[in-house]
């Protein structure tokens, strides 16, 4: 019999948001609770620790929960973070859900919520008023306020900044619960990101495999930040993502170690799923002519980057230019209704495909337009 490995689900904020809410509409009726049980967008009821409730006056209570990402909380920033609900009781039938310190404040368009409203999402705030409406009295509703203290410092591992959310975090959640490590939560980012920008009016996002690579894109080229998706392993999904919205074209800008592992047709290029990079870079070498002597130093080479130090400049410039062609020939070959141009990044310099350059062009003077 197989041994299998137990994951713990983790609690999404807008699950925790909801919980506060709950527990400080009762508070405010002098009902004290240590535990509170919620309902979820999926249908599941949810039974969530209080940290703390109290009533601050007639009508007026607040709690607060403690963020449990379960075994996702490597992974999560929130993980650990107080999610507090301040709420008031009025004498009529509307709940009313509005963001506090540590909530962060959307300032641009295509986002689930609108410009100058707080980054609380359509789905946890139905979710906050269905919890809260379970505690109102007969004929009251209630004013939510939402708060998440250091929510506004911890933003800043996240990607808030480049989506326009500033001030703090989001309230999210489709399911109410964060799934242990799955990469489906960084390619709802992507796909989020993708979605901003075609509704912003861009026209060509470009996907990068890192933070690095973005930085440098923004310090030497002056590319906006938000047009660039960092991507990570999931270069190919985020070109599908791309595809599958409405793109017609895109620009993917790597560093060597991961357009090796794309010139072999990866499609999650996390060593866990593939490694060949240093087979790809001989067979690369050997496919730019590199001289005999050179191709068995590279047999030996023990990284990507040492082996690239074995090359001399225009070695380097053939077989660079050669794993962005490979790169870009599957990719299109994939995705063919959308174009793909394809860059290499190393040493400060770009390793560009023949079409590339045309489109970053078009890049750059949309940029400078604007």
């Amino acid at each position: 019999m197989g041994s299998y490995i137990i994951l713990r689900y983790g609690l999404s904020t807008g699950t925790c948001a909801a919980a506060a809410a709950k527990a400080a509409a009762l508070a405010a009726q002098d009902m004290i609770v240590d535990r509170i049980v919620v309902p979820t967008p999926i249908g599941l009821r949810v039974e969530v620790p209080v940290k703390y409730a109290k009533k601050i006056e007639d009508r007026v209570g607040e709690a607060c929960v403690v963020k449990d990402s379960g075994d996702d909380r490597k992974n999560d920033v929130t993980h650990g973070l107080h999610v507090v609900a301040h709420v008031e009781l009025k004498v009529d039938k509307g709940i009313e859900v509005i963001g506090g310190a540590g909530v962060g404040m959307v300032t641009q368009p295509g986002l689930p919520a609108p410009p100058g409203k707080h980054a609380i999402n359509p789905i946890p705030k139905r979710q906050i008023e269905d919890a809260v409406r379970e505690a109102l009295p007969e004929n009251f509703g209630a004013t939510v306020k939402v708060s998440i203290p250091d929510g506004d410092k911890v933003a800043y591992n996240t990607l808030n900044p480049e989506l326009g959310i500033i001030g703090g975090l989001s309230i999210l959640g489709t399911t109410g619960f964060v799934e242990p490590y799955s990469c489906r939560a960084y390619i709802q980012v992507i796909s989020l990101q993708l979605s901003y920008l075609l509704n912003s009016g861009a026209h060509c996002p470009i996907i990068t495999s890192g933070k690095a690579t973005k930085q440098w894109l923004v310090k030497k080229l002056g590319i906006f930040g938000r047009q660039i998706i960092e991507a990570g392993d999931y270069v190919v999904k985020a070109l599908e993502i791309a595809h599958s919205i409405g793109f017609k074209k895109v620009l993917l800008v790597s560093r060597p170690a991961k357009a090796l592992k794309l010139s072999v047709g990866a499609i999650n290029t996390s060593s866990a799923f593939v490694d060949a990079r240093l087979e790809a870079l001989i067979f690369h070498a050997l496919k730019a002519e590199v001289e005999y002597d050179v191709l068995v130093k590279l047999a030996n080479a023990r990284s990507v980057a040492q082996g690239l130090l074995m090359l001399s400049e225009e070695q380097l410039e053939r077989v660079l230019r050669s794993i962005a062609l490979e790169v870009e020939r599957r990719l299109q070959r994939r995705i063919r209704e959308t174009e793909v141009a394809v860059a290499i990044l190393h040493r400060n310099a770009l390793y560009e495909t023949p079409k590339f350059r045309d489109l970053l062009n078009e890049v750059l003077d949309v940029a400078a337009k604007h």
